[in-house]
């Protein structure tokens, strides 16, 4: 239709302006959809129906073909139509266009347009000619476009031409499509006087928008932006927000890097490993008698602790820097809270358990052999475990109060520094009770070493396996103690948070926020690693656990080189068949 109009516009401009009105140009429009969707309609029902069962039967075999046929030919025949029709009419614009200028007769700009638009048209045309039709012709030529299941993977070395005529056609046509609209308003006048008008106003509309609001966007002249900066917008009376911003992202990157992502993946791996150990633990438990199972209960409630502490780690920093469900709510920190220093403490009387299980086992064994039996092993490790939960209660729902508004209040700035002082001398009397047996027993056990090699007696290898144990279970309550006080104590002093929120406070006194995002970053990082090590190393120390952990260990080397030593005489058997067979 378009060259069409363009023709008689153009070429025949008294028969144009006489009988092409506007209620003609209505009525053929009309026309077009009807005679489309007459032909439409039944096309696209016998075509759904050879692609996929419905109450229109078509198989494949006779009617899909004839369908797909139909088509074919209808297509053909409307495109060498459109096409016709356009080239003739391209044809005449342009012998229109020379006879002008033979006869020096000046074209007008608006006919120099609709022909070169009309020329792309054409041109667009025969495009989508070549792309529909020949593909299209081919492939149901060859018979190959009802290939399907089985019948696709026996034709498999044919299917390449087919894809390939298939995606050409989809990739040629989409390109074809998009330049189309393109071209054609930019050789349309009006249209092309709409968009620069758009385009100037838009330009307008951003000017106005950045004068507005440059009082606003204070970090409009620095030159490094950061995503968290737009929640920082509000924050107008920073003297110098470039280098606040600056501070600012450096204390991110070391909360983010030193206290979640490398801590959680440590964190993962020590949940793995005390997994690993606790199933292990149970299963030797199981199978020792009653007077070896002593040593075994708080080994147990130590890795079940240890597990609880790392996943809750993973949990509270995650809370700092991923929208997690029921981050905003109460219950959800007050439960996370709970559970870690119930975690804590059980660790912490596990640690306490051992220690004087192996003091009174190497220097009381009578006291151990008579006193010391199962019940009041698993009578004192239900007592510790009550203590910690009476204890973790209260505890945590304190620091459910310092981190979020709840049922229990502690808004003041009285109430939160007495929480967290009364709270830090609590957990300092704790871990230094416990810390203050580890050591006498360490050096009770060393003491007595030292003793006995001095007598010329010789300790056997069990008595040196506590000891390196209680060593080492030593350092970790050390290092536990640095790691949880110091930097608590120290932000509690400074009334530093341990977190860094994108409030204005944080953000005017982002000079100040490196030294707690340091520590509070090395306290996370040092206590993952501790719980990291923390298995590894006292297991190593346990003969029965290391004797399990070797011969599984033996069993998968065994399994492995026998299976790749059967598959490489398997390998060295076809290649001998083979080579007879040549």
């Amino acid at each position: 239709m378009i060259s069409l109009i363009t023709y008689f516009g153009v070429v025949h401009y008294n028969f144009y302006r006489r009988h092409v009105s506007l209620r003609s140009l209505y009525i053929i429009l009309i026309s077009m959809w009807t005679f489309s969707l007459a032909i439409a309609i039944p096309l696209g029902l016998y075509e759904a129906a050879s692609n996929s069962q419905g109450p229109i039967k078509c198989d494949l075999s006779y009617c899909g073909k004839v369908v797909e046929w139909i088509t074919f030919s209808i297509a053909c025949i409307s495109l060498a139509i459109t096409a016709s029709l356009t080239g003739f009419a391209v044809i005449s614009l342009h012998w229109y266009n020379y006879k002008s200028k033979t006869n020096g007769v000046d074209v007008p700009k608006v006919t120099t347009r609709a022909r070169i638009r009309l020329t792309w048209t054409f041109f667009a045309l025969i495009v989508i000619c070549l792309i529909e039709l020949l593909p299209f012709g081919l492939v149901i030529g060859n018979d190959k476009s009802s290939l399907q299941g089985c019948d696709s993977f026996y034709n498999a070395n044919e299917l390449l031409v087919q894809s390939i005529i298939s995606s050409v056609e989809t990739l040629v046509g989409s390109l074809v499509f998009l330049t189309d609209p393109l071209i054609n308003i930019f050789f349309d006048k009006n249209i092309s006087k709409m968009v620069k008008l758009q385009l100037t106003l838009g330009k307008w509309f951003i000017a106005l928008y950045r004068f507005l609001f440059q009082m606003t966007n204070i970090f409009e002249n620095c030159s490094t932006h950061y995503s968290f900066e737009k929640n920082l917008q509000k924050c107008v009376n920073a003297s110098n927000p470039c280098q606040l911003l600056q501070k600012m992202n450096t204390a991110h990157s070391l909360m983010i890097w030193m206290g979640f992502y490398i801590p959680s993946a440590m964190c993962f791996l020590a949940v793995l490993v005390d997994t690993y150990c606790l199933l292990v633990t149970i299963s030797i438990l199981k199978s020792l008698k009653k007077q070896s199972r002593k040593q075994y209960i708080f080994v147990v409630v130590r890795l079940s602790a240890a597990i609880l502490i790392a996943l809750c780690i993973i949990i509270i920093q995650s809370t700092y820097f991923i929208d997690i469900p029921f981050r905003d709510t109460f219950a959800f920190f007050a439960v996370l809270f709970i559970i870690y220093d119930f975690s804590i403490l059980s660790l912490l009387g596990s640690f306490t358990g051992v220690a004087m299980m192996t003091y009174f086992g190497v220097m009381r064994p009578l006291v151990y052999r008579d006193k010391f039996t199962l019940k009041t092993i698993y009578i004192i490790a239900f007592a510790i475990v009550l203590f910690s939960v009476c204890v973790a209660i209260p505890f945590g729902l304190f620091q459910a109060a310092d981190e979020i508004d709840g049922p229990i209040k502690c808004d003041s700035e009285s109430c939160e520094l007495i929480v967290k002082w009364l709270l830090f001398c609590i957990a300092c009397l704790i871990l230094m009770g416990c810390t203050g047996t580890l050591l006498f027993v360490t050096v009770s056990l060393h003491w007595h070493s030292y003793k006995s090699k001095k007598m010329g007696n010789v300790s056997s290898s069990a008595f040196n396996h506590g000891k390196s144990r209680l060593t080492w279970t030593t350092t970790i309550l050390v290092i536990l103690c640095c790691v949880e006080l110091i930097p608590t104590g120290l932000l509690a002093a400074f009334g530093k948070s341990e977190s860094i929120s994108d409030d204005c406070y944080d953000f005017y006194n982002a000079n100040s926020l490196i030294f707690p995002a340091i520590v509070s970053s090395l306290e996370t990082f040092l206590g993952s690693i501790t719980f990291l090590l923390d298995p590894i190393i006292n297991f190593s120390f346990d003969k029965r656990i290391s004797k399990v952990f070797s011969s599984q260990m033996k069993f998968l080397r065994s399994k492995v080189f026998c299976a790749s030593s059967s598959s490489l005489s398997r390998n060295d058997k076809i290649i001998k068949d083979q080579s007879q067979i040549e």
